[in-house]
């Protein structure tokens, strides 16, 4: 995006479909059709705006990989034997990409985009789904909630929240605290991390 002087907007910056109307903010012209139907979408959905983040994580950078103490605990793990799965997300620049389950808004000629359908078949299959990571505002929060949304109230049960391994982005606590609260309410069970690692 740029605004009528060509410049770029800065981190969490919100974008709407308006704006483009406007001519606040502009995306390249040949993407002008297909950003006011993605943030009319997103919008309508009233999920989150769509916002411009600082880059992080990206695909090959420190930020994308697992913290090395906790890639140390997975590979001693896996030597039991026990299977690692990596979920990959985040791969289409048109849709953002919270959940590790679905896009916001699905790409219907992109499958990476759209329901991880073996994933929540996966997790059914499991006694218990441990959940941790960041950002609970966010990327977890959203993952939870297409699980819930997914895999119904009998995976939900089997979810465990390690909720002292995770925090909100600043400013968004609200929307974690609003994530913990609806998963209370479906029988979720939540935990810290030294409860769980007692046995």
């Amino acid at each position: 995006f740029s605004d009528k002087e060509g410049r770029h907007p800065a981190p969490f910056t919100v974008i709407t479909e308006q704006d483009l109307v406007d001519g606040t903010w502009n995306p390249p012209v040949e993407l002008l059709g297909q950003t006011r139907t993605y943030l009319r979408a997103l919008e309508q959905q009233g999920r989150y705006p769509h916002m411009i983040w600082p880059e992080h994580c990206l695909i090959g950078s420190e930020g994308h990989a697992v913290f090395p103490l906790i890639q140390e605990a997975l590979q001693q793990w896996s030597s039991r034997p026990a299977r690692i799965d990596y979920i990959y997300k985040g791969q289409n620049p048109l849709t953002e990409h919270f959940s590790a389950v679905e896009a916001e808004v699905p790409d219907t000629k992109d499958p990476r985009t759209q329901v991880n359908k073996d994933l929540i078949d996966q997790l059914n299959e499991s006694d218990e789904v441990w959940v941790s990571g960041w950002a609970r505002s966010h990327c977890v929060g959203n993952t939870l909630r297409d699980l819930y949304k997914w895999g119904g109230r009998s995976l939900a049960k089997k979810i465990v929240i390690i909720n002292d391994t995770m925090s909100d982005v600043t400013g968004f606590e609200s929307l974690g605290e609003s994530v913990l609260k609806d998963s209370l309410d479906l029988g979720v069970r939540v935990t810290e991390v030294e409860q769980l690692i007692r046995f």
